[in-house]
């Protein structure tokens, strides 16, 4: 006698959560959604690398993504706002408020300024926070000015928050943009410092009808 028993197993859903957030014109810049400010249609948003959405009309979006799962939103900034990472971490629970700096539009050719290999840290007698200040206001003094200044990886020697916050220092009175890119001396921890400090380390954003990929 031979008896045959199947057992079926039923697929197993994933958990999801959905993340609920509002891409918006950040126009008096406290970074926060305030009374007047419009949101921004067709923007695109992104968990990470893993999941892509757009803006609605009212510049509202829904992603879902792995339950419990933390993570970076960020946005492609659109042409017509500052470039750079506009991110910010999520957590599981809170919605996520993405705000966007206009600037002039631009019409014809425009320039940008590119470093690399700057390698900051603590002590001065080698390239330090006043050196980059300075390296980095005649860098850019242009007429017209540059769209944007980056530091092409590399910025610090050792990847430290501490190292992070001598570079603020350093451009804190840039007149321009600053587009972060990371290199391995910023990732000796494995990108934690980064992703706390810099947010997402790919990103893009949209200026003069040029699409920009880090």
């Amino acid at each position: 006698l031979l008896i045959v028993i199947a057992i079926v197993l039923a697929p197993v859903a994933a958990s999801a959560a959905t993340i609920h957030g509002l891409v918006y014109d950040d126009a008096n810049g406290d970074v926060k959604p305030s009374a007047g400010e419009r949101g921004i249609a067709g923007a695109v948003v992104a968990f990470d690398v893993q999941k892509f959405v757009e803006t609605d009309a009212s510049g509202q979006f829904d992603m879902d993504v792995p339950d419990a799962q933390p993570g970076i939103v960020w946005v492609r900034v659109p042409d017509g706002f500052a470039p750079g990472p506009v991110w910010a971490r999520w957590d599981g629970k809170a919605d996520i408020d993405l705000g966007l700096t206009r600037i002039a539009p631009v019409h014809g050719p425009f320039s940008f300024v590119v470093a690399a290999d700057t390698h900051l840290w603590g002590p001065e007698e080698y390239f330090g926070a006043r050196d980059l200040a300075a390296a980095a206001a005649a860098a850019t003094a242009l007429d017209p000015p540059p769209a944007f200044f980056t530091i092409l990886g590399d910025i610090t020697q050792g990847g430290t928050a501490e190292e992070d916050s001598l570079v603020d220092r350093a451009l804190e009175a840039l007149d321009v943009p600053y587009v972060p890119v990371p290199g391995n001396h910023d990732w000796y921890d494995g990108g934690e410092a980064w992703f706390a400090h810099y947010g997402p380390d790919n990103y893009s954003f949209d200026h003069g009808g040029v699409h920009f990929v880090v």
